[in-house]
This record gives structure tokens, sequence and C-alpha cells, in this order.
């Protein structure tokens, strides 16, 4: 679940899995992205520091997703999905 939040001038995230793991996330929309960021705990118990990018293409019509993850709480980065979305056209439909 996605929400502005007007009073703070963030957006927030609330992000479940089927495996049971809560994630929540707050950002702003900066310097052309939106960056989410957020702690996590591993199923061994282990704090990790989640963030995740959208950042636009115009020319492609696409949005890269960039979803990060730091065990060192932001020293060091590893990615855990790197995608691609393409808008649909209205003649696709």
């Amino acid at each position: 679940m996605n929400i502005y939040d007007a009073s703070r001038n963030l957006w927030h995230q609330t992000w479940v899995d089927n495996g049971g793991m809560l994630l929540l996330l707050e950002g702003r929309f900066e310097q052309g992205s939106m960056r989410l960021s957020g702690e996590g705990i591993t199923d061994k118990g282990e704090k990790v520091l989640h963030r995740i990018t959208w950042t636009p293409n115009m020319e492609g019509n696409t949005v890269r997703q960039h979803w990060q993850y730091s065990k060192d709480m932001g020293q060091s980065w590893s990615s855990l999905f790197d995608g691609l979305y393409k808008k649909i056209s209205d003649s696709d439909n």
C-alpha cells in the first residue's frame, strides 16, 4: 500500500510478502527519482536497510525499479531486484 503523507511531506509504502515479511518504507521524489527506504529484519534476525528507487526514462516510456539492501546500514549496497516497467499503450488493450 502506498500513500502520500501530506503532514510529513513524504511517501510511505507498506510492503508484505507471502513469507510474512513486513517492510515499511518512506521517502521522497528528489533529483528525478522516487527513493523510499526502511529497515527490515532477515529470517535470521539480522537488521537490513532496504532502499527502492524508481527512475523514469522519458525517452523509452519506461520506469526502472532498483531494489537494494545493505547489511552494514548503508555503507555498501547489493542489488535485490532491478526491473524495467513499460507502459502498455492504449492500442495494446
